[in-house]
Formats: C-alpha cells, sequence, structure tokens
C-alpha cells in the first residue's frame, strides 16, 4: 500500500476542511436553536464559572458561603 497521497486525496482533503467557506450552506446542514443554545452556553457559561469562583475563594469565601448563596 503506498503512503503517498494523489493531487486529487489532497484537493478533496482540503475541501473537506473548507466546507462552506465560499458557498450558502445548504439548509440540510443547519443546525438548530437548541444546538446553537448548547454551544453557546458550553462556550460561554463554563468559562465565567471558573472565573467567578477562584474570584470567590481567593476572596475567602467558604464552601458554605457559596452554596447558600446560591
Amino acid at each position: 500500500m503506498s503512503t503517498l497521497t494523489t493531487s486529487t486525496e489532497t484537493q478533496d482533503t482540503q475541501e473537506s476542511l473548507n466546507e462552506y467557506e465560499q458557498e450558502r450552506v445548504p439548509e440540510h446542514r443547519l443546525l438548530g436553536w437548541r444546538h446553537f443554545m448548547g454551544s453557546y452556553s458550553g462556550e460561554h457559561v463554563a468559562g465565567t464559572e471558573f472565573v467567578i469562583g477562584a474570584a470567590f475563594v481567593s476572596w475567602g469565601a467558604s464552601t458554605f458561603d457559596i452554596l447558600m448563596g446560591l
């Protein structure tokens, strides 16, 4: 089996990496609002929790204080 790639294979790989860079995404490939909300909250909420949690600890808040505040 050859480990060399042909120019067609390389071109196919490049096209799959930039799948919709220069064209409109087809309707069947679009994801719904639930996926958007999950992605958005996963990116933004987790980072905020880590920053706020570290700030509370550095300010001397105990576990009891944090749980009672929630």
